[in-house]
């Protein structure tokens, strides 16, 4: 049996912008070295680095989409519910400057 295709190594670096991480956090956390992570998001690292790569990502609430029919891959990631919308109506109201601002 075939094993399944492996995500472009630039979903790699998405993964680990969006859940906020540098690529020394990811190395501590997956048990990698910085150096690896860069190979990976390079497209030069090992299937076995990639493997415990994609596991760190997967405990995390990130899952690769693989391409279907005529999309392309995708990133789901679980810790980000609210819509641009819903975070906009949620945060604080920015404070007046007092330059121009009409009262």
């Amino acid at each position: 049996m075939r094993p399944p295709p492996l995500p472009p190594s630039r979903l790699l670096a998405a993964a680990r912008f969006l859940l906020g991480q540098t690529q020394a956090e990811v190395g501590t956390d997956s048990g990698l070295s910085t150096k690896t992570i860069f190979k990976a998001e390079n497209g030069r690292a090992g299937f076995g680095s990639i493997q415990t790569l994609l596991g760190h990502y997967a405990e995390r609430g990130v899952e690769f989409l693989p391409p279907e029919g005529s999309s392309g891959w995708g990133l789901r990631v679980a810790s980000i519910t609210k819509s641009y919308q819903d975070e906009y109506k949620a945060r604080p109201t920015e404070p007046t400057t007092g330059t121009g601002d009409a009262q």
